[in-house]
C-alpha cells in the first residue's frame, strides 16, 4: 500500500468506520486488502484488516467476493479498482465521493454510502438475500464494458491517432517534425 490515498482510506476504515459499524450492529466484518504491502505497514492495522498481498490473477481473486468495499474518499479520477470489480461481476460499495465523474448511478450499477450508518445498511443487504444485487452487478459489468471495453479503447486511440495525423505535415517525417516544433515551443 504505497499509494497514500489507499493507505489513508484503509486507516480511516479501520480506525473510525469499523467502530461505527459495530455500533450499528455489524460485528462480523473483515476488510481484505489485495495488493503488495510492507510488513511494517500491516502492523498498523487491527485484525479486521487482512492483507491478502499480491495475487497473480486479480480476476480470479475478485471473483471469490460478493462485494468490494471502496472506502476511498478522493473525488475525481478513474478508480481502476471499481472498473476491475465491475468487469468481474463484483458489487461495488463505494463512498459517494469516490465515484464522482465516473458515470456510475447509485443503486443502478453501484451501491454508494456517505455515512457509516448507510454503509451498515448496505452491508446488511450484501449479507442478506437482496435480489437486486445481481442486477446491480450486471449493470456495472455493462457500464464497464461500454465505458472502458476494447471497442471504446480502440475508438479513442483511433481518434487520437487521426488527430495526430491531421496535425502533422504530410511527410514521412511528419510526426518527428511536429515533435521538434513542440519541443521548441516549451
Amino acid at each position: 500500500m504505497s499509494y497514500q490515498p489507499n493507505r489513508n482510506a484503509v486507516q480511516m476504515f479501520d480506525k473510525q468506520i469499523l467502530g461505527q459499524l459495530r455500533s450499528s450492529g455489524i460485528h462480523d466484518i473483515t476488510l481484505d486488502v489485495i495488493g503488495e504491502g510492507e510488513e511494517s505497514i500491516r502492523r498498523e492495522f487491527s485484525p479486521n484488516v487482512r492483507f491478502v498481498g499480491y495475487v497473480e490473477d486479480l480476476d480470479h481473486e475478485l471473483q471469490k467476493y460478493k462485494a468490494m468495499l471502496v472506502p476511498e474518499l478522493l473525488q475525481g479520477g478513474i478508480k481502476t479498482k471499481i472498473v476491475h470489480a465491475a468487469l468481474n461481476g463484483v458489487v461495488v460499495l463505494a463512498h459517494d465521493s469516490a465515484i464522482e465523474g465516473m458515470g456510475l448511478e447509485r443503486d443502478i450499477n453501484v451501491l454508494t454510502w456517505y455515512s457509516p450508518q448507510e454503509l451498515a445498511a448496505l452491508l446488511r443487504r450484501i449479507q442478506g438475500t437482496d435480489s437486486t444485487l445481481d442486477r446491480i452487478a450486471e449493470n456495472a459489468l455493462r457500464w464497464a464494458t461500454v465505458t472502458f471495453g476494447v471497442k471504446q479503447a480502440e475508438a479513442k486511440w483511433k481518434a487520437h491517432l487521426e488527430s495526430l495525423n491531421e496535425s502533422c505535415p504530410k511527410t514521412s517525417k511528419g510526426i518527428e517534425m511536429k515533435a521538434t516544433e513542440l519541443s521548441r515551443a516549451s
